[in-house]
């Protein structure tokens, strides 16, 4: 597989450590790919109901894993696109957006207004997103 961002660069399997889960990783950029199957071991949530939010557009990067064209959509309340596959379910985070979907949640907690309740097919993948980084950024 090759990173869908510096397309010529190959993915490399990383086991996390303490687990049996394996996650594909750029060595030049840095960014992180989950496998849906990788995905449903790191966050019990409720996978059958996991697709790419309806509001998404089609984007250029290709996945990883089929090679068509994946989806982008925004983060709640930023700028910070998140890439998906429509056909076979991956997620794609660059390095960057990691970081500051992690500095945003915190400051988002802090407010009065609660982002983590969102409803529908993009709730599912927000909350995916959301535990997903905080299992990568503790365990990676």
């Amino acid at each position: 597989m090759n990173c869908p961002k510096c397309n010529n660069q190959e993915l490399f399997p990383k086991q996390v450590e303490g687990s049996d889960v394996i996650l594909y990783h750029c060595a030049a950029c840095k960014g992180v790919w989950f496998l849906r199957d990788q995905m449903e071991s790191v966050v019990p949530i409720a996978i059958k109901e996991l697709a790419v939010p309806s509001t998404a557009k089609l984007g250029r990067r290709p996945c990883p894993l089929c090679a068509r064209p994946m989806h982008v959509f925004c983060y709640p309340q930023t700028l910070v696109e998140i890439d998906m596959c429509k056909t076979c379910l991956g997620l794609w985070l660059d390095v960057g957006e990691c970081r500051e979907i992690m500095v945003l949640r915190k400051a988002l907690k802090s407010n009065v207004k609660e982002y983590d309740d969102l409803p529908g097919t993009k709730g599912v993948v927000i909350d995916l997103v959301n535990r997903a980084l905080d299992w990568v950024m503790h365990s990676y």
